[in-house]
């Protein structure tokens, strides 16, 4: 059994001096939905009723309306979201490489995360990961999880397990980190009749295919019934998804788990569905692929909150740790103080995200490998977008009055200068980063059968 850590031991040095300490620490659930753009949740405005239990949540907690991803995949993200540092500063992204395979290099075991700080602290900390690519302990993920499960199926699969955990009395607080793939391809879109007013039609892997190299080259017509059909599909596996957090919300309540518990809800990244000449996600950094919900519950809040200010998931581990005592600030503070902050400069906090490349499988295809093989990095200040890209194609977008990012207004860049000032080439070169050297994790060949049925290789 691990030991009582920092809370644990100041708390029992106020017990035995007859003082009182603080309240315990509360559980923290993190719960991460693969490849969920913000906009597709009715409890974002989406008019299709996808999400009635993310609502019925939104009710009792606090929506943030503007939150972004730091990358548009799977692996830069989570390192995020589990050490608040950017994908720059913690190293786990993709690498250039000189044939096709695996191009990504996992978190370095030097990032201290939410997990281990939590874990040092008596918390005991269990994850259960539906992401079989880029969530396997060798991507380092896995950093300070007690125990750590790895099993590609839907969420309703995985609910045995996750209630197993939940239902095992145990001493001091937990950490639950679930991470759910039925809103990544292929899509968990088992029909639900009375969602859509028309059948689901083809599988999202096959319309995938079909759509992947005209939307990309942009040389043939938009087919918009297959369009269509794979949104049919996307929206059909938010609401499955949504079904199955329901089922676990109400496990919760049942157990009197939820009320005291810190909630979160986000997403690593969204999904593209032809804008910009893009399909799925992974490829660049406009917004369909980097706006994710981000719904947190505080213990025992009531009364929702709906907050506009944009906020990045890096954020998040300081949002927790704001719920938890001072001592575990404390602690945090000494061990990694990003997860009390984020990216912050000058007091504020900053919203930046990154992409080192594409994956494999577009880097090498000559009808347009070329696009995207670059470096692009996104400074939010304001309202604006800024893109500073590798190959000199930066970009500007007023994302306020222009989400869709329709006009680009680099051109008139020097009248928004003083918006942003230095500050993103600030953070490329005197921002602390842990230094990760080195290539890609390596895979087998049956891994990488199965980052291609993922859509990654």
């Amino acid at each position: 059994m691990r030991g009582l850590g920092a809370w644990g031991l100041a708390a029992a040095a106020l017990a035995a001096c007859g003082g009182s300490s603080e309240p315990s620490p509360p559980n923290v659930i993190v719960i991460v939905a693969d490849t969920l753009r913000s906009d597709h949740l009715s409890t974002y405005g989406y008019d299709v009723a996808t999400s009635p239990r993310l609502d019925a949540l939104a009710a009792r907690a606090t929506v943030y309306e503007t939150a972004r991803s730091t990358a548009p995949w799977t692996l830069p993200s989570h390192a995020s979201l589990f050490t608040g540092l950017l994908p720059l500063q913690h190293g786990a992204h993709t690498v250039a490489i000189e044939r096709p395979g695996s191009n990504a290099r996992g978190l370095d075991e030097r990032a201290v995360t939410l997990a281990e700080v939590l874990g040092e602290a008596g918390y005991r900390t269990f994850g259960v990961a539906a992401n079989g690519a880029f969530l396997k302990p060798k991507y380092g993920l896995a950093q300070g999880f007690d125990e750590w499960t790895v099993r590609e199926e839907p969420a309703g699969q995985l609910e045995a397990q996750v209630f197993e955990f939940l239902a095992q009395p145990g001493d001091g607080p937990f950490l639950l980190f679930l991470n759910y793939m039925d809103t990544h391809r292929p899509y968990n879109s088992v029909e639900r009749p009375g969602l859509l007013p028309r059948p689901v039609g083809r599988r999202s892997a096959q319309l995938l295919r079909d759509l992947y190299g005209p939307v990309l080259t942009g040389t043939e017509p938009r087919d918009s019934e297959r369009l269509r059909q794979l949104i049919d599909q996307y929206d059909t596996s938010i609401a499955n998804l949504d079904e199955a957090l329901g089922r676990l919300f109400d496990e919760l309540e049942r157990l009197e788990l939820f009320d005291d518990a810190v909630l979160v809800f986000t997403s690593d990244h969204g999904e593209y569905f032809g804008e910009h000449d893009l399909i799925e996600h992974s490829k660049d950094v406009y917004e369909p692929a980097l706006r994710v919900p981000l719904i947190f519950k505080a213990p025992g809040q009531r009364v929702p909150a709906r907050i506009a200010d944009p906020i990045s998931i890096a954020h998040v581990p300081a949002l927790i740790f704001e719920q938890l005592g001072d001592a575990l600030r404390a602690t945090a503070r000494e061990r990694a103080p990003a997860l009390l902050l984020g990216p912050v400069e000058a007091g504020a906090r900053l919203v930046v995200a990154e992409n080192y490349l594409s994956r494999s499988k577009d880097l090498f295809d000559e009808r347009f490998g070329a696009r995207f093989q670059r470096v692009r990095r996104v400074l939010y200040a304001d309202g604006l977008k800024l893109i500073r890209s590798s190959d000199g194609d930066h970009e500007l977008y007023d994302v306020r009055a222009d989400p869709a990012e329709a006009r680009d207004l680099y051109g008139d860049f020097a009248r928004y200068e003083d918006v942003f000032g230095d500050t993103l080439e600030s953070i490329v070169t005197a921002w602390p980063r842990l230094g990760a050297e080195g290539g890609a994790v390596q895979e087998s060949a049956g891994d990488l059968e199965r980052l291609g049925a993922l859509g990654y290789y």
